[in-house]
């Protein structure tokens, strides 16, 4: 009785879920949980690490989880869930048909960073659309960038990509990252690439309403 209740008084509120599902265990998953803490309230930020190993098993228990929101009914303002991968060793074909699908979805989207994630804190300093060799080299170059703009002194490559604090580092800058990523203009998933600004953006809109 209780739980029929529960979701009887959560359908009553006006509010919009964001449910992330990322490939990664720590980088994105910490960045979100910056953003949850910043802009939960209008809006319900949720995220979870998907344990696959690729783009198309985090888009299939993105699938699964978004049909136990639907069965629920508790959002009545909607919900989004969002798919978060890297390029990776992902084929491009794989990436393609994802982003494809989930634009024409009311109810999905689609994270993708190419060829990492740290591209998108990158963004947060600077608009560029650099091609980058590996994610290696993607990481260092956002690391010292990160170190001089922001008066850090990140060292060690893996103890940066797990930082905990990060979305309180580069945060404030997020409305920069959006602006810097929308002008360039990116299309071409096997390039240097970001779409992170779209869900963000309307994000951030949801939670200013």
């Amino acid at each position: 009785m209780a739980r029929r209740q529960n979701t009887k008084i959560q359908a009553r509120l006006p509010y919009k879920l964001y449910y992330f599902v990322c490939e990664d265990e720590k980088s994105m998953p910490y960045y979100l949980k910056g953003l949850k803490q910043k802009y939960d309230g209008k809006i319900v930020i949720k995220y979870k690490t998907s344990h696959g190993k690729n783009a198309l098993s985090v888009q299939k228990e993105a699938k699964k989880l978004q049909a136990q929101i639907k069965n629920t009914g508790a959002y009545a303002n909607g919900y989004k869930v969002v798919v978060c991968f890297d390029k990776d060793n992902n084929k491009i074909e794989d990436i393609s048909e994802i982003i494809s699908k989930n634009e024409k979805s009311e109810v999905m989207a689609t994270i993708y960073n190419n060829p990492c994630y740290e591209y998108w804190l990158l963004l947060h300093i600077k608009p560029t659309a650099q091609g980058f060799t590996s994610s290696e080299q993607c990481c260092r170059e956002t690391m010292k960038e990160i170190n001089t703009h922001y008066n850090q002194n990140f060292v060690d490559l893996d103890k940066f990509k797990s930082a905990e604090n990060i979305f309180n580092i580069v945060g404030a800058d997020l409305p920069k990252a959006i602006q810097n990523a929308k002008s360039l203009k990116l299309k071409d998933y096997n390039s240097t690439y970001t779409n992170a600004y779209i869900i963000f953006e309307k994000l951030i809109d949801e939670a200013n309403k």
